[in-house]
């Protein structure tokens, strides 16, 4: 079922919910992710809404590593528009790549 779906997989963690949120990419493309972005923030916020309606997050931050698709122009303004800011892990540091606040 994984190669029918995609080839890449993308996880965003929601660290106020902790809801992990993971997707199936068919190529590792800016375009794909930000569409798939659009659906986590969908999901995610609905889920936090529905379950705390009084107490949303007010800071909302993206933090990954230092790939090309992130660092996009298309990205990067889909997060603007959307309220995130970004931030990146340093390079070779793993274990601090891909958490959402």
């Amino acid at each position: 079922m994984f190669m029918e779906t995609g080839m890449y997989v993308v996880c965003f963690v929601n660290d106020y919910s902790g809801y992990a949120f993971v997707y199936f990419l068919k190529m590792a493309q800016e375009s794909e992710l930000v569409s798939v972005f659009e659906r986590f923030n969908q999901e995610s916020r609905l889920m936090v809404a529905t379950r705390d309606a009084e107490v949303l997050p007010s800071k909302l931050v993206l933090h990954s590593d230092n790939a090309k698709v992130y660092r996009g122009a298309a990205f990067t303004e889909q997060c603007q528009r959307l309220g995130y800011t970004q931030t990146f892990s340093p390079p070779h540091t793993q274990s601090q790549n891909g958490y959402f606040i």
